[in-house]
């Protein structure tokens, strides 16, 4: 990979990965600009490292609050200032393109994001709701984080086995578009899946509240800048703690019958936080013609 990438020649290179030339892979004089897009909805200030952005010529924006970010770092850091693009969010048009909302949705989705600092609630606390989620009847697919199976096999295996009956499915599917069509809810502690699946899907995230999730050791210089992923949260999300997993199926039908009625509210903040949403892809020859 790291001669891969030091032999490529190209006038533009498009990468989703962060900390370019902090790690192996290093920028080189044969490739004319470096192209950063998202491959997430969140926030740059609070789960990536503090330079994640920094070595890029380009990025493509999902929305304002994108610009605002970056912006904001460059001024306080002193960072020659990056092109910014007003692209929006490719993966919302493939899953909008792609999802089929008519089916009846009768799973419950847990997928845990993973965190440099802690295991996150892959430990005592999601054995605890996936076993009581079971005790209720509830047909429970569990989604591990990509990382979560590099770093925690051990764990995932013992879950596999521990909950080995019709109602425990491991979703070990690449693509997550069929585990987000069958589930009528998600449990997830911070993953920007639960920004997808509100706002594509249109159904309830309830979030557990345990050990946030901040990778970004200068993130307090951002406080003044409301993450997305926060937004989200606070806008159409439903918390809950450790003590309150006895109450988690009271929470889950209460969230459902809410949900009916948020599409208009949804359409709002799309429109008013993401450029392009539908369009991002029929729109991407003429942005980058006009803006490269």
């Amino acid at each position: 990979m790291i001669i891969f990438f030091q032999i490529i020649r190209a006038e533009k290179m498009f990468l989703t990965l962060t900390d370019l030339n902090n790690n192996a892979v290093k920028k080189t004089k044969n490739v004319d600009k470096y192209i950063y897009y998202f491959h997430a909805p969140v926030s740059t200030t609070k789960i990536y490292t503090a330079t994640a952005f920094d070595n890029y010529d380009i990025i493509l924006c999902n929305g304002d609050y994108h610009i605002d970010e970056i912006r904001k770092r460059e001024s306080l850091k002193k960072i020659p200032k990056k092109k910014l693009i007003k692209t929006g969010y490719f993966y919302f048009d493939y899953l909008k393109n792609k999802i089929n909302t008519k089916i009846d949705a009768n799973e419950i989705l847990i997928a845990p994001s993973w965190n440099y600092n802690q295991r996150d609630f892959i430990n005592e606390n999601l054995e605890e709701i996936i076993q009581f989620l079971l005790n209720k009847g509830h047909i429970v697919k569990f989604r591990p984080h990509v990382e979560s199976f590099k770093r925690s096999m051990m764990t995932i295996n013992y879950f596999k086995k521990k909950f080995s009956n019709e109602k425990f499915i491991l979703d070990e599917n690449s693509e997550n578009i069929n585990s987000m069509e069958n589930a009528k809810c998600i449990i997830t502690d911070s993953s920007g899946i639960a920004i997808e699946f509100i706002l594509l899907f249109k159904k309830p995230a309830l979030y557990f509240e345990n050990n946030d999730k901040i990778h970004n050791l200068e993130f307090n210089m951002y406080k003044d800048l409301i993450t997305m992923d926060q937004k989200v949260k606070e806008k159409f999300g439903y918390t809950f703690k450790r003590k309150d997993i006895k109450d988690l199926d009271i929470l889950i039908n209460k969230s459902i019958s809410e949900f009916t009625n948020k599409e208009a509210e949804i359409k709002n903040f799309v429109d008013n936080n993401f450029y392009n949403f539908g369009s991002t892809v029929m729109n991407f020859n003429d942005l980058i013609n006009k803006d490269l």
